[in-house]
């Protein structure tokens, strides 16, 4: 069982996550990226669903996934350098 911090579902077995904007220190919030908007020049085809949070193509990435991008500058969300505002 793994459970999402945000949604608070196990990632096994629901479609998405929540749609939780990403919060930038400079005040600025942007929609996160659904699976498969995102990684297509990269990978090209990508599975229904992701390989690391599970989310189903079209829906919302499990925060702190390793799929996830960052909204902003489109770097793999959890190494980029934009600053996201503490919660």
């Amino acid at each position: 069982m793994a459970i999402c911090k945000c949604c608070g579902k196990d990632m096994l077995k629901v479609d998405s996550c929540i749609k939780l904007p990403f919060v930038y220190e400079d005040g600025e919030s942007l929609d996160p990226l659904k699976y498969g908007e995102d990684w297509v020049e990269e990978v090209g085809d990508l599975s229904e669903r992701c390989h690391d949070c599970n989310c189903n193509k079209g829906n919302y990435h499990h925060r702190g996934c390793d799929m996830e991008r960052c909204p902003r500058c489109q770097g793999q969300a959890l190494s980029c350098d934009c600053e996201l505002k503490e919660e």
